[in-house]
Protein backbone atom coordinates (compact mmCIF):
# COMPACT_ATOMS: atom_id res chain seq x y z
CA UNK A 1 0.00 0.00 0.00
CA UNK A 2 1.56 3.29 -1.09
CA UNK A 3 2.63 5.47 1.83
CA UNK A 4 2.00 2.73 4.39
CA UNK A 5 3.83 -0.48 3.34
CA UNK A 6 7.10 -0.44 1.42
CA UNK A 7 8.34 -3.02 -1.03
CA UNK A 8 11.49 -4.68 0.27
CA UNK A 9 13.56 -7.74 -0.50
CA UNK A 10 14.75 -8.41 3.06
CA UNK A 11 12.82 -7.94 6.30
CA UNK A 12 15.47 -5.85 8.05
CA UNK A 13 16.40 -3.73 5.04
CA UNK A 14 14.71 -0.56 3.86
CA UNK A 15 14.00 -0.03 0.19
CA UNK A 16 16.77 2.39 -0.93
CA UNK A 17 14.48 4.15 -3.39
CA UNK A 18 11.93 4.79 -0.65
CA UNK A 19 14.62 6.15 1.68
CA UNK A 20 16.05 8.36 -1.05
CA UNK A 21 12.72 9.92 -1.92
CA UNK A 22 10.86 10.03 1.40
CA UNK A 23 13.32 9.64 4.30
CA UNK A 24 14.91 13.07 4.11
CA UNK A 25 16.75 15.52 6.34
CA UNK A 26 16.83 19.16 5.34
CA UNK A 27 19.05 21.94 6.66
CA UNK A 28 18.62 25.69 6.42
CA UNK A 29 21.41 27.71 7.97
CA UNK A 30 22.26 31.41 7.96
CA UNK A 31 25.34 33.00 9.47
CA UNK A 32 26.51 36.59 9.80
CA UNK A 33 29.70 38.17 11.10
CA UNK A 34 30.46 41.84 11.65
CA UNK A 35 33.25 43.98 13.10
CA UNK A 36 33.67 47.67 13.85
CA UNK A 37 37.06 49.00 14.91
CA UNK A 38 38.44 52.39 15.94
CA UNK A 39 42.17 53.16 15.91
CA UNK A 40 43.39 56.28 17.68
CA UNK A 41 47.01 57.39 17.74
CA UNK A 42 47.12 59.31 21.02
CA UNK A 43 50.71 60.33 20.42
CA UNK A 44 53.86 58.86 18.87
CA UNK A 45 54.23 55.13 19.63
CA UNK A 46 51.07 55.11 21.78
CA UNK A 47 47.76 53.87 20.32
CA UNK A 48 44.29 53.00 21.52
CA UNK A 49 42.18 50.40 19.69
CA UNK A 50 38.49 49.79 20.39
CA UNK A 51 36.48 47.11 18.60
CA UNK A 52 33.09 45.44 18.55
CA UNK A 53 32.64 41.99 16.99
CA UNK A 54 29.48 39.96 16.54
CA UNK A 55 28.88 36.48 15.16
CA UNK A 56 25.44 34.92 14.88
CA UNK A 57 23.92 31.85 13.27
CA UNK A 58 20.44 30.37 12.91
CA UNK A 59 19.73 26.80 11.84
CA UNK A 60 16.57 24.83 11.08
CA UNK A 61 16.70 21.04 10.72
CA UNK A 62 13.75 18.94 9.56
CA UNK A 63 13.89 15.12 9.43
CA UNK A 64 11.15 12.90 7.96
CA UNK A 65 10.68 9.14 8.28
CA UNK A 66 7.99 7.42 6.21
CA UNK A 67 5.73 4.60 7.40
CA UNK A 68 6.91 0.98 7.59
CA UNK A 69 10.65 1.62 7.81
CA UNK A 70 13.06 -0.25 10.05
CA UNK A 71 12.75 1.13 13.60
CA UNK A 72 9.94 3.49 12.52
CA UNK A 73 6.82 1.40 11.84
CA UNK A 74 4.53 4.42 12.04
CA UNK A 75 6.97 6.92 10.60
CA UNK A 76 8.39 9.91 12.39
CA UNK A 77 9.03 13.62 12.25
CA UNK A 78 11.68 15.75 13.93
CA UNK A 79 12.03 19.52 13.69
CA UNK A 80 14.68 21.62 15.40
CA UNK A 81 15.54 25.32 15.46
CA UNK A 82 18.70 26.67 17.04
CA UNK A 83 20.47 29.99 17.31
CA UNK A 84 23.89 31.08 18.54
CA UNK A 85 25.23 34.55 19.16
CA UNK A 86 28.59 35.84 20.37
CA UNK A 87 29.45 39.48 21.01
CA UNK A 88 32.83 40.91 21.98
CA UNK A 89 33.68 44.42 23.13
CA UNK A 90 37.40 45.06 23.43
CA UNK A 91 39.67 47.99 24.27
CA UNK A 92 43.45 47.90 24.04
CA UNK A 93 46.34 50.31 24.62
CA UNK A 94 49.51 49.65 22.64
CA UNK A 95 52.96 51.13 23.15
CA UNK A 96 55.92 50.48 20.85
CA UNK A 97 59.48 51.76 21.13
CA UNK A 98 62.79 51.09 19.41
CA UNK A 99 65.99 51.87 21.31
CA UNK A 100 69.19 51.09 19.40
CA UNK A 101 69.36 47.28 19.66
CA UNK A 102 66.08 46.78 21.50
CA UNK A 103 62.44 46.68 20.38
CA UNK A 104 59.69 47.02 22.96
CA UNK A 105 55.99 46.23 22.58
CA UNK A 106 53.45 46.60 25.41
CA UNK A 107 49.72 45.77 25.20
CA UNK A 108 47.18 46.32 27.97
CA UNK A 109 43.45 45.84 27.53
CA UNK A 110 40.13 44.34 28.46
CA UNK A 111 37.40 42.29 26.80
CA UNK A 112 33.69 41.71 27.45
CA UNK A 113 32.26 38.58 25.84
CA UNK A 114 28.61 37.50 25.76
CA UNK A 115 27.45 34.11 24.41
CA UNK A 116 23.80 33.13 23.97
CA UNK A 117 22.58 29.73 22.75
CA UNK A 118 18.99 28.63 22.24
CA UNK A 119 17.50 25.40 20.90
CA UNK A 120 13.92 24.19 20.41
CA UNK A 121 13.27 20.63 19.27
CA UNK A 122 9.98 18.77 18.78
CA UNK A 123 9.63 15.19 17.56
CA UNK A 124 7.19 12.32 17.18
CA UNK A 125 7.63 8.63 16.34
CA UNK A 126 4.00 7.93 15.54
CA UNK A 127 2.30 9.71 12.61
CA UNK A 128 -1.49 9.43 12.68
CA UNK A 129 -1.82 10.27 8.99
CA UNK A 130 0.90 8.67 6.82
CA UNK A 131 2.99 11.18 4.89
CA UNK A 132 1.70 14.25 6.75
CA UNK A 133 4.78 15.63 8.49
CA UNK A 134 3.63 17.96 11.24
CA UNK A 135 4.03 17.77 15.02
CA UNK A 136 0.26 18.16 15.35
CA UNK A 137 0.00 14.82 13.48
CA UNK A 138 1.85 12.96 16.24
CA UNK A 139 -0.08 10.23 18.00
CA UNK A 140 -1.05 10.57 21.69
CA UNK A 141 1.95 10.15 23.97
CA UNK A 142 4.47 10.11 21.11
CA UNK A 143 5.31 13.81 20.93
CA UNK A 144 8.43 15.02 22.74
CA UNK A 145 9.12 18.71 23.35
CA UNK A 146 12.58 19.98 24.26
CA UNK A 147 14.00 23.44 24.69
CA UNK A 148 17.37 24.75 25.83
CA UNK A 149 18.70 28.21 26.65
CA UNK A 150 22.09 29.26 27.96
CA UNK A 151 23.97 32.49 28.41
CA UNK A 152 27.59 32.96 29.38
CA UNK A 153 29.47 36.16 30.08
CA UNK A 154 33.24 36.46 30.47
CA UNK A 155 35.01 39.67 31.49
CA UNK A 156 38.76 39.77 30.91
CA UNK A 157 41.83 41.90 31.59
CA UNK A 158 45.08 41.12 29.81
CA UNK A 159 48.58 42.41 29.28
CA UNK A 160 51.59 41.57 27.14
CA UNK A 161 55.20 42.73 27.03
CA UNK A 162 57.58 41.71 24.26
CA UNK A 163 61.24 42.70 24.26
CA UNK A 164 63.46 41.93 21.29
CA UNK A 165 67.23 42.24 20.98
CA UNK A 166 68.79 42.79 17.54
CA UNK A 167 65.86 40.92 15.94
CA UNK A 168 67.34 37.64 17.18
CA UNK A 169 66.36 37.16 20.82
CA UNK A 170 62.85 37.76 22.12
CA UNK A 171 61.40 37.73 25.62
CA UNK A 172 57.60 37.57 25.84
CA UNK A 173 55.59 37.86 29.04
CA UNK A 174 51.80 37.72 29.13
CA UNK A 175 49.11 37.72 31.80
CA UNK A 176 45.34 37.37 31.65
CA UNK A 177 42.53 37.22 34.18
CA UNK A 178 39.00 36.09 33.33
CA UNK A 179 35.77 36.28 35.32
CA UNK A 180 33.16 33.79 34.08
CA UNK A 181 29.45 33.93 34.89
CA UNK A 182 29.15 30.13 34.70
CA UNK A 183 31.48 29.50 37.64
CA UNK A 184 30.47 29.66 41.34
CA UNK A 185 30.17 33.22 42.58
CA UNK A 186 33.11 32.90 44.97
CA UNK A 187 35.36 31.26 42.40
CA UNK A 188 34.69 33.02 39.10
CA UNK A 189 38.17 34.41 38.64
CA UNK A 190 41.03 32.55 37.01
CA UNK A 191 44.49 33.88 36.19
CA UNK A 192 46.96 32.47 33.69
CA UNK A 193 50.38 34.02 33.09
CA UNK A 194 53.02 32.90 30.61
CA UNK A 195 56.62 33.67 29.66
CA UNK A 196 58.82 32.56 26.78
CA UNK A 197 62.32 33.19 25.51
CA UNK A 198 63.26 32.53 21.90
Amino acid sequence: QEGVVQRRWKDRWNNPYLMQELSTTGYDRTQAMSKVQLNWEIFDNFNFIASYMRSSSNQRVEAKKPYNTVNATYGGYDIQSSSNREENWEGRLTYTKTLTDFDLLVNVGGNLRDNVKENIRNSTTNLVIPGYYNIANGGPGSVVYNNFFSQKKVNSLFGQTSLGYKNTVYLDVTARNDWSSTLPKDNRSYFYPSASLS
